[in-house]
Order: C-alpha cells, then sequence, then structure tokens
C-alpha cells in the first residue's frame, strides 16, 4: 500500500514544499494516514514537505482521553507538533438543534480550517478509505440523491486530500500491523444506532454476503465514474452559467433562454441561482426544480418555494427572497365549539 501511494497518489496530492495538516482520531485509519504521511516526508527530503497533527477530544466516550493522549505520543515519537482540541459535543449538537454528527463534523472542519491557517498548512489529509466511499455512495442512494451526490467522496477537492480512499480497511489494519502502530477503536463505530452505522454494520455486508462480493470496490469504481460525469457536467454548466446570468430588476436572475439548455445544465442552473438567492448551499430540492422546468420559461410563471420565490418575466427569471412584510398572514380555522 505504501509503496504505490509513494509512487501514484500522493506525489499527484502533495505540492513540494507543502505543510500537511493530519487529522487524527486515534483509530486505525488516521494513525495509518499519518504515520504514512510522515514517512513520505521523511523518505522525500528533497520535496521539503513537512506535518502537524490535529485531533479533536469529543468528551462524549470514555476512551476520549486515551486517544488523545495516544496521537500526542504519536506526534512526540515522529517530532512532529499536535494540537488537541477539546470539545463539548453534545453540548455544541443541542445548542445548534443538529444531530451529534452534523454537528460535530461542522465544528471539527472549523477548527481545522483555524489549524490551518494558524501552522500555515496548504493541505488538510483525512483517512477516508474505500469502506467510507461504499457508505457514502450507498448512504446518498437510499436518500434519492443525483449525479453530484453519487459521486461520492472526492479523492482531493479545495484543500483537502483523502489519500486512503481506493483502499479497503482490510490493507490499513494490514499497513497498522506490518508497521507495528497503535490505535484505538471507537466503540460507537460499533453500534448500529445512526443510519450509516447501520448501512456498514448491517446492509453492506448483507449485500457481499448474498449478492456482491465486491460490493465496495463495485461503489467506488461506481463513483469515480461519475465524478468523471460531475466535473464535466460541472464546467459545462459554468459556461452556461456566464451565458445566462443576468441582473434582472436588481437581483441575481437567468435569461429565458435557460429552458432550451438540456435537462442536465438546466437543472443545475436553476439549483445554482436558488441557492445564491437563498443562501441555502445545497439549494433546492429534485421537486421544487422539477415544477420550474415544467414551466417552460412561460411569462408570468410565479412560484413560492422553500425560502425563496420563483418569478419568470420578459427580462428573465427572477430567484428572491419574499418580504415578510408583504406576506398575507395565514387564516386560522375556527376553534371547534
Amino acid at each position: 500500500m505504501y509503496e504505490k501511494l509513494r509512487r501514484l497518489v500522493l506525489p499527484k496530492m502533495i505540492p513540494p514544499k507543502t505543510k500537511v495538516l493530519a487529522a487524527v482520531s486515534g483509530g486505525p485509519d488516521s494513525v495509518a494516514l499519518s504515520h504514512i504521511l510522515w514517512r513520505y516526508a521523511r523518505d522525500e527530503q528533497a520535496k521539503e514537505l513537512s506535518l502537524v497533527l490535529t485531533h479533536v477530544h469529543h468528551g462524549v466516550r470514555a476512551e476520549s482521553d486515551d486517544e488523545a493522549l495516544l496521537v500526542q505520543k504519536l506526534a512526540a515519537e515522529w517530532d512532529v507538533p499536535c494540537i488537541v482540541h477539546y470539545f463539548d459535543a453534545k453540548g455544541y449538537a443541542g445548542a445548534q438543534k443538529q444531530s451529534f454528527q452534523e454537528a460535530a463534523r461542522a465544528w471539527r472542519y472549523a477548527r481545522w480550517k483555524e489549524d490551518m491557517l494558524r501552522e500555515g498548512c496548504g493541505l488538510l489529509a483525512t483517512a477516508h478509505h474505500l469502506g467510507d466511499q461504499a457508505e457514502t455512495i450507498l448512504h446518498r442512494l437510499l436518500r434519492g440523491s443525483g449525479t453530484a451526490g453519487l459521486a461520492g467522496i472526492y479523492p482531493a477537492k479545495g484543500a483537502v486530500i483523502r489519500p486512503l480512499l481506493a483502499f479497503d480497511k482490510n490493507d490499513i489494519l494490514q499497513y497498522c500491523a506490518r508497521e507495528k502502530l497503535r490505535y484505538t477503536v471507537d466503540s460507537s463505530n460499533l453500534e448500529p444506532v445512526y443510519l450509516r452505522n447501520r448501512i456498514r454494520l448491517e446492509l453492506l455486508p448483507e449485500i457481499e454476503k448474498d449478492y456482491n462480493p465486491r460490493i465496495r470496490e463495485s461503489l467506488g469504481r461506481t463513483g469515480e465514474v461519475l465524478r468523471w460525469d460531475e466535473e464535466y457536467l460541472a464546467a459545462q454548466t459554468e459556461t452556461a452559467w456566464n451565458k445566462h446570468v443576468r441582473n434582472v430588476d436588481g437581483e441575481t436572475g437567468l435569461s429565458r433562454d435557460i429552458f432550451s439548455e438540456p435537462a442536465a445544465i438546466l437543472s443545475r442552473l436553476l439549483r445554482k441561482a436558488a441557492a445564491l438567492a437563498s443562501d441555502e448551499p445545497r439549494g433546492l430540492g429534485f421537486r421544487y426544480i422539477q415544477k420550474i422546468m415544467v414551466s417552460e420559461g412561460k411569462t408570468g410563471w410565479k412560484q413560492d418555494l422553500p425560502g425563496l420565490t420563483v418569478k419568470i418575466t420578459r427580462e428573465g427569471v427572477r430567484f428572491f427572497r419574499p418580504d415578510p412584510s408583504t406576506e398575507k398572514p395565514r387564516r386560522r380555522g375556527r376553534k371547534p365549539q
């Protein structure tokens, strides 16, 4: 695994003279990744690479203290800097009114972004592997995601790299055993409480047993092919956006000519415009995008959607937030006598 990463993967992901921030939980995946990065920097000294470890103590499980201590010991052995963040994950999730997993993930990435700025790191490395990819794609398939979602996790996107994405969990465990690396096991990952855990612990093993013993590899290949398609469609959408974007009544809008675009491009243009108008990065869901597409660009068409209103005029397609002061109050039914 290491030689393949050294020859084929890491040189493409990590430019010379880069300082990499490695997110290390203390589990086998992140321990293996951080060791590989440390080893690569040592073996390729001419590239002048450096490493910083960062760890988040979620304050939830009894073994959290042991995980933080393990990461600090590894950093000391390898003579690299180590940052440990202490975090009341459950309290934060409650305050944000989010699920524990969503809130913790957002908090971690916010801290890692700060770490990168403070330490001068050009890249953040996370230890997602082939199993994570398969779980993600299957999870999104069950939720009805489109091409973008089914493309799965990207090996490299922005400043985030995931060098282990093409490797199976067994490859990682074998690497840890061969290099005699110490790691901890997150007991919460073994509990079928969250949907992602149930997919990993129940659904994927059942598919492997009864339908396709190499389903993880199959899903990984599917994600890779869909990423190729999605990257092409994203580039085509950007070209179409520059062609059709308009200032409609003082707001960002689109020309009515967008309705002559193929559905794959039209739907993306509508989703992007809606996201800009509503400040919701995920944009509109499929059924709302479909409603706009069915209008076929007819002048006078108008629809109130979650967080915004869409209106088609002679000048173009408007996307705007409704003014609360002009909204009519909803009539309430009479109370039963």
